[in-house]
């Protein structure tokens, strides 16, 4: 392959890495959870074809077929190009999806009156006034800090106009810092959209996780 071609795939892996971003924040919600999982199939695919390809030229390089070996060169660099660019697309567009999920909820939870609302944690009664509602409510982004979500339960806050369907999970370190989930998208059911601190929660979360209130730190 010529080294001008070289270079001008490049460029273009480079100018779409640039326009991710404003374009991904310009997406609706819907859409780009749908683009995630294309993109991250894209980066599996181009992957599993990175490494075949690799290996099918070290095969024909023991032997005399130059314009085969040229086709998996191509092949190889192609492969090479789409998982470079979706693998540093994901962490992007997750990163946007997860903000605007996050300004999404906090929308909703601007709308709930904490005086009238009703919490509902799993398939325990409802609870009215709960001081758990002023802290979900200052849910934040906060930088991950190499621990994961741990004793996960299922979150509805309602009133009469608004009903959220959040998940909750406590920091597997900080015992103070908890999890927040968004359910209606499939991105953010396994990813956070923020964390919140409270001195109240632990009094409705288990203190011992189970194999199904586990979150998996690699999601």
């Amino acid at each position: 392959m010529r080294p001008k071609t070289v270079i001008l795939s490049v460029l273009v892996i480079l100018a779409a890495l640039a326009v991710t971003f404003p374009i991904a924040s310009l997406l609706p919600l819907r859409i780009l959870d749908h683009c995630i999982v294309c993109v991250r199939n894209v980066f599996l695919v181009s992957l599993l074809l990175f490494v075949v390809a690799g290996v099918l030229g070290l095969l024909s390089a023991r032997k005399s077929h130059s314009r085969r070996q040229q086709h998996i060169v191509k092949l190889w660099l192609i492969a090479f190009l789409l998982c470079f660019l979706s693998g540093f697309q994901l962490p992007l567009i997750g990163s946007v999806l997860c903000r605007k999920a996050r300004r999404e909820v906090l929308s909703a939870l601007e709308n709930i009156d904490v005086t009238t609302a009703t919490l509902t944690l799993d398939s325990l009664p409802p609870l009215r006034n709960s001081p758990l509602l002023p802290d979900i409510k200052a849910t934040r982004f906060v930088w991950a800090h190499h621990t994961y979500a741990i004793n996960i339960v299922t979150c509805e806050i309602s009133d009469s106009n608004t009903r959220l369907l959040l998940r909750i999970g406590r920091d597997s370190t900080n015992t103070n810092e908890y999890w927040v989930f968004y359910p209606k998208y499939k991105f953010t059911r396994k990813n956070e959209i923020g964390r919140f601190y409270s001195e109240t929660a632990h009094t409705f979360l288990t203190s011992e996780p189970t194999s199904a209130s586990v979150a998996d730190p690699n999601l």
